[in-house]
């Protein structure tokens, strides 16, 4: 998640003189916490355009001193902090405001989350890092915008490292052994890319903060530098806090559900397997909600920070910005009074005139040759001038030619190694998706024939259990069936005792009736035979009654048996009903008996097809899973020739690299000591030209002095009469002299500038010398009284004190062969000079040239010249 302003430090292009300081609300951790968690309310992301500038109009009103209400004040702020862009002061594209960041972040925190192979890791971490660049180039830091390169870099190195971190972690995973820790490595995957992707970006995104430095302001908000320190501390308390935020919105959701499944099957079923995915992201968004804020409040914006931290040359400056300055100015004006010469004798002023026509003759001559002089001098440093800008200007270009050539050779080999870096990363991802594809495939087969032989052992367990309720009934029915049985046995005894009962008693009461009907004849034929005896009348009317009575007996006999036949027929037509029964139940236990045997036979025959899949699957996967090695083993010996071929090229890109460096060196180590040399032989052309001045100047004060003299006794002038000095009134040397300082110099119209040209044989070689005496570094001028004027052995009176310690050249001596630009003195004429006095001769100039010259150069002996003159 990484969706948010980094304002850790003021780091602007051009420091400002004074800022305004940190917000209050920035003092305190809750305020910080409070003030994030409003920027993050996902109620402002849709706020209309009329209700923006609403908001604005009450923050320029509150600006301009007028009275508003807090709480709408409040809410204006915090909805311009989450909708308008600081610096532009317009109003974010809708899915980069920061009020976006919890509902995108869910989205693509839950994508990385939910990635399961490789393609679904790669494309969620590169959707990641590109949501990102996008909300860091449109909430950019407009005043110091970052250059296209920059962005560039880092956007490649944060998709980069993420992928390579998340598919790491998830390598790593796959190979441990401990089923307990593996998922939990596997889990981490995504913290790992988000904070890797995190940290590089960081670092190059703001490499400047921790490499130029932030500037740093005081308790009054004024600019007192730049600080590394505070830079390099921005830096990291951002990185840290990113990485805190990451934390919780990473790790914890997946931990939760784990830990739900494990107590739970809500996420397993089918029916409730969709629920994973909106509890995933619900659990997402309220980490983002939270930890954004709780972590980025642990820092401030606008960090303080104890000016002891600091660099001591800021530690000092608050106190010398409130302390007086170091030291103050102050003009004196000269003293411009001086003694005033005494008045001269009348035989003074006409000797003073002559002499001073006399001098301004002179002084006329003299500022004709002196112009003549001039231009000579002019038109000679303008061609050595046009000659040593040649000259620089031809090594210029040569030096850049080589470095060119190099850089063309650097960038060749810069694209090779691109190119096999390239190509070595499209095989090998062309290798990795063949071997995803073939084991996705397998994978798909063996889920397939897994998913086939689940199916069938669901139906065998539906059969099974089927037939496990079948016996259940079979059981229950053979149950009843029997206690049937036994009732219809009890009742056909039953009915067989009644019936014989019935029969006998039917029996008795026909043997009865019959008994008495026999007994009632008798009587009646004894009872007619007596009423035969006593009268037929009344014997009819009891043979009548009789016959009534009988008759009525024998109805009610009669119905008596019909209830009994159909009793019986009713009995009969049961027990039938109940035989058809019993035989309907022995053929279904029989026809279920053998359904239970047929499907026996199939589930045995079931069970072995199952185990024979299930040991041609583990034999396809062991196979897979051989040539999965095979294929990583192939491919970790190609990426380690690869990488051989790599750190090659990088070695002999390394020594290019050191070849060039060296070239560089020394060609600055060329420039510095050409300049040195120079500067050495310049030092000592004025060194040799004060000498000759002084001996000049001691020459001419003699020449004046006899020449008084001489003139003094030529007109008859006492000896102790001597002249005014001729001193102007604007000139520093009629201002020493007023103030007895220093002796009066020569006369104006004496020329003190010395002409190479004008050099002798001895002073070119006290020139000489003197060159290569401080090339060699030594203490001293070379000794050669033997040869040369006294004054050659004399010690330079300006020698400073950088003679004695280590120089650039002394340095470099150390590290490499030292390079020194050799000059030698070239006659253009045909004659040289034969005194010193003399003015005429063949020109001379200094030809240079690049040569190596041995550590310690050779010092030119007087032979060695003298073959050169």
């Amino acid at each position: 998640m990484e969706g948010e302003k980094d304002v850790m430090a003021a780091a602007m292009s051009s420091p400002e003189t004074h800022i305004k300081l940190a917000d209050p609300n920035e003092d305190t951790y809750w305020g910080r916490v409070h003030k994030t968690f409003c920027m993050l309310d996902f109620r402002t992301a849709f706020t209309t355009e009329r209700e923006l500038a609403e908001a604005q109009e009450l923050l320029a009103a509150h600006r301009r001193g007028e009275s508003v209400d807090p709480i709408k004040l409040e809410h204006a702020k915090y909805v311009t902090l989450a909708i308008v862009h600081p610096d532009t002061g317009k109003p974010v594209f809708t899915p980069l405001r920061a009020s976006m960041i919890v509902p995108m972040n869910m989205i693509m925190d839950g994508a990385m989350l939910l990635a399961n192979s490789t393609k679904t890791t790669v494309f969620a971490q590169w959707l990641n890092q590109t949501y990102n660049a996008l909300h860091y180039y449109a909430n950019r830091n407009a005043s110091n915008e970052d250059t296209a390169q920059q962005r560039a870099v880092a956007y490649v190195g944060a998709t980069a490292s993420s992928v390579g971190a998340s598919l790491g972690i998830r390598r790593v995973a796959k190979q441990m052994t401990n089923a307990k820790w593996a998922p939990v490595v596997a889990r981490m995957g995504p913290f790992a890319a988000v904070a890797a992707a995190d940290l590089l970006n960081m670092a190059v995104m703001r490499q400047s903060e921790y490499l130029h430095g932030v500037h740093v302001y005081d308790e009054n908000g004024d600019h007192v530098g730049k600080s590394r320190r505070c830079g390099a501390l921005a830096v990291a308390s951002c990185a840290t806090g990113r990485i805190f935020a990451a934390a919780p919105i990473l790790l914890l959701p997946p931990l939760i559900l784990s830990r739900v499944d494990k107590h739970s099957t809500l996420f397993t079923r089918p029916k409730t397997r969709w629920l994973r995915v909106p509890a995933l992201l619900g659990l997402v968004g309220c980490a983002i909600q939270f930890s954004v804020p709780l972590t980025f409040g642990l820092f401030r914006q606008t960090a303080q920070l104890d000016n002891k931290y600091l660099e001591p040359e800021l530690q000092h400056a608050k106190r010398k910005q409130d302390g007086q300055p170091s030291g103050t100015s102050a003009i004196f004006a000269p003293d411009m009074e001086g003694e005033k010469p005494s008045d001269p004798d009348i035989d003074g002023d006409a000797a003073a005139e002559l002499f001073n026509r006399q001098v301004d003759q002179q002084k006329l001559v003299a500022m004709a040759a002196r112009v003549t002089q001039l231009q000579d001098e002019d038109a000679e440093l303008r061609a050595r001038h046009d000659k040593r800008e040649q000259e620089t200007h031809e090594f210029v270009a040569y030096f850049q030619k080589e470095i060119q050539t190099r850089d063309k050779q650097l960038t060749k080999l810069g694209e090779e190694l691109a190119a096999a870096r390239l190509s070595h990363a499209l095989a090998l991802e062309q290798m990795q998706q063949a071997r995803d594809t073939e084991r996705q495939h397998f994978i798909q087969q063996a889920t397939a024939k897994e998913e086939a032989s689940t199916e069938q052992i669901f139906y065998l367990r539906e059969e099974l259990h089927q037939l496990e309720l079948f016996r259940e009934m079979k059981d229950s029915v053979a149950t009843k069936l029997k206690d049937l049985e036994t009732q219809l046995t009890l009742e056909r005894e039953q009915a067989r005792d009644t019936a014989g009962a019935l029969e006998r008693k039917f029996l008795e009461e026909k043997a009865r009736l019959q008994k008495e009907h026999e007994k009632k004849i008798e009587l009646v034929k004894q009872q007619a035979k007596e009423d035969a005896r006593n009268g037929l009348d009344a014997d009819t009317r009891k043979i009548v009654t009789d016959n009534k009575r009988m008759g009525e007996e024998l109805r009610f006999q009669l119905q008596m048996t019909e209830e009994l036949q159909r009793e019986k027929q009713q009995f009969e037509a049961r027990a039938k009903t109940l035989n058809i029964e019993l035989q309907l139940q022995v053929q279904k236990e029989a026809e279920f008996a053998k359904q239970a045997q047929r499907q026996s036979r199939e589930l045995t025959q079931l069970r072995a097809s199952l185990r024979e899949t299930e040991h041609k699957l583990g034999a396809g996967l062991a196979a897979a899973s051989w040539d999965a090695h095979a294929h990583i083993t192939r491919h970790e010996r190609e990426r380690e020739e690869l990488t051989l071929d790599v750190e090659g090229l990088r070695k002999l890109l390394s020594l290019k690299n050191r070849e060039l460096r060296n070239l560089r060196r020394l060609a600055q180590a060329i420039l510095s000591q050409r300049t040195d040399i120079e500067q050495f032989f310049l030092d000592s052309l004025e060194h040799v030209k004060r000498e000759i001045e002084r001996e000049r100047k001691e020459k001419r004060e003699r020449d004046l002095e006899n020449y008084h003299r001489d003139v003094n006794c030529a007109q008859g002038i006492k000896h102790s009469l001597r002249f005014p000095k001729l001193t102007s009134p604007t000139s520093p040397v009629t201002a020493n002299s007023r103030k007895g300082l220093v002796p009066p110099t020569s006369p104006q119209h004496f020329t003190e500038k010395v002409d190479l040209r004008q050099l002798s044989w001895e002073d070119r070689e006290r020139v000489l010398r003197l060159v290569f005496s401080k090339i060699n570094h030594s203490q001293s001028f070379v000794n050669v009284e033997s040869d040369a004027p006294p004054e050659v052995s004399e010690t330079p009176p300006k020698q400073s004190r950088r003679h004695n310690e280590p120089s650039p050249n002394q340095r470099e001596k150390q590290r490499s062969t030292a390079v020194y630009f050799a000059t030698e003195p070239t006659n253009t004429g045909e004659g040289g000079r034969n005194t010193a006095g003399s003015n005429t001769g063949g020109d001379e100039m200094l030809s240079m040239s690049l040569s190596g010259m041995p550590l310690v150069p050779r010092v030119p002996t007087r032979s060695s010249i003298a073959k050169g003159k």
